[in-house]
Formats: C-alpha cells, structure tokens, sequence
C-alpha cells in the first residue's frame, strides 16, 4: 500500500486528479449542508385553520407561524360576516416551509349584484346552466302541460315575469321560478344519485332532471362557513324510483366522511337490488308459456 501511494505521489496528473475530486467532495458536502440549513431542510409548519376567522385574526395566528396571507378571491355567502375566510390553500394541517404564500378566499362585505339573464323558450339544460354562469340558481320548477318537455315557458323573480326587455337585477346566488313545459307522455323521471356530491352539485344535477329540492338537512358538524363544503350522504326518495316531474328531493348533508362513505353504500345496495328484481322479472317473463294464438274479445 505505501509503495502504491508513493508511486501515485510521483505521478502529478494523478496526483492532481485525486485532489480535485477531495476538494469536490468536501465542496458539495460543505453546499449540502448550507442549503439544508438556508431552506430549513426537513422542518416544516402546519398551516393552521384559518377559515371561520376574521382577516385581523388570521393575520396574528399566520405570524405566529411565520407565514404570509394573500387574498386571491371573494365571494358572498348568505348569513357570514363580511371579510371572514372562507376557503384557504394550502389547507390546514398541510406542512409546508416557514415564509409560505397562503392564498384566501374572503366573504365580500357588499352584496354583488348580477342580471337576471332571458331564458324563455330554452331547454331546461340549457336555462339551469345559463342562470348558473350568471350566478343565479332556481328556487322552483313549476311544470305545466304543453307539447314539449322540459321547455322553458316562463320565468320569474320575486313575483315579477322576466321579458325579453327586462333588465331586473338580482343579488348574487337569488334563485328564480321556471315555469316549464311537460307532454302527456313524458311526465316522469328517475330520481338520480347524488350522495357525495356538494349542495350547490345536487341541486344542478336535480334541476337537470326536472325535479325540486326539498328540505335541506345539515348535520350538527356543518357551521355557516363551511356550508359550502357539507357533502350529502342521504337523499328521500330513494335512488332510482321513478317520480312525477316536478317532485321534490329532500338532502341531508354532513362533513363527515364516514357517514358519506356509508350513504354511498347503501345507494349501491338499493341499485344492486333494483338491477336483480328487474333480472328476476325478465327471467320469469322467458318462463311463462308462449301462446301464439289470438286473444279473441269477448
């Protein structure tokens, strides 16, 4: 070994050649260390719940965790103080590293005021998503007997019938009346499922349809600020019964994800038990006696 080392010392390009590669090595070691304690390798902050507070609120607590806010959007949500957060991102609980960006969503303090848009002689796919984009859902389907279903003949807001002309202006997330069309050989529907999906989701999906929302039931677990992330987890009637146009739907809401998991489950055990009692009729249709001869009317 010491003959080896000897031999190596006197050869200068190796010599050379062994040196730099220990100055790159304690070099990159030297850089790794440094940046882990720059960037704080490996410690991270919880972000705390900010959502349900005040701005003057959320500021102090992000400072104590040295974190920066930035209000990035605004919204206006009925019966929740104006400037208290309503949504955050990243959200708590998350880790991330001290001097991070977290971007809110504030209750506006003034109401936002839209336009009633015309959507007379529309399908009612068609009304339900133009009033959507506008910021306006519906309160009622009221269906009435014409040559067409699910076409829109009327609409109203607060008592008033929308024209062509009008220019009514409604607070942002008002709801109008559609008066809507329905033909003697279409006035039902199959009730669609909605478990698992937000209010403002079940609604779209059952307006779609052409059928109401009935009464909404929130869970003890569902604050006003949180009620736009309150998922359903029970819906009456059930999945896949057939109704009349126009019937209501009433939903139970929670944040509880277990409750959502087992209201999914229950919905595939109801579909399960549709699907067989249909297989069982369409087997014992196959097994009855074929007559080919004609019933003759007494």
């Amino acid at each position: 070994m010491k003959k080896l080392i000897q031999k190596l010392n006197k050869n200068a390009i190796i010599r050379n050649a062994i040196l730099a590669l220990c100055i790159f090595i304690i070099f990159m070691f030297t850089l790794s260390t440094l940046l882990n304690v720059i960037t704080r390798h490996n410690e991270y902050i919880n972000v705390p719940l900010l959502e349900g507070l005040s701005l003057t609120e959320a500021r102090a607590l992000a400072t104590s965790h040295s974190l920066i806010l930035e209000v990035n959007d605004s919204v206006h949500v009925k019966g929740v103080a104006g400037g208290t957060i309503i949504d955050q991102n990243p959200q708590a609980n998350r880790g991330v590293k001290a001097g991070r960006h977290i971007f809110l969503t504030v209750n506006s303090y003034n109401k936002t005021m839209v336009r009633v848009p015309y959507v007379t002689g529309y399908s009612l796919r068609q009304a339900k998503n133009n009033l959507q984009i506008a910021g306006l859902g519906i309160s009622k389907l009221i269906y009435k007997d014409d040559i067409a279903t699910n076409n829109v003949l009327e609409q109203q807001y607060k008592d008033s019938i929308i024209t062509k002309g009008s220019n009514i202006m409604a607070e942002f997330g008002s709801e109008v009346v559609l008066v809507v069309g329905k033909s003697q050989n279409s006035s039902h529907c199959v009730i669609p499922n909605v478990i698992g999906l937000t209010l403002a989701e079940a609604k779209s999906r059952l307006w779609e349809v052409g059928l109401n929302i009935g009464g909404t039931d929130f869970g003890s677990d569902v604050s006003n600020q949180f009620i736009n992330r309150a998922k359903v987890f029970a819906q009456q009637p059930s999945v896949g019964t057939t109704q009349k146009l126009g019937a209501e739907v009433s939903l139970q809401l929670t944040m509880d994800e277990e409750k959502i998991k087992l209201g999914r489950e229950e919905v595939q055990n109801q579909l399960d038990a549709i699907i067989k009692k249909k297989q069982e009729s369409a087997t014992q249709s196959d097994d009855l006696p074929k007559n080919d001869n004609k019933i003759e009317n007494i």
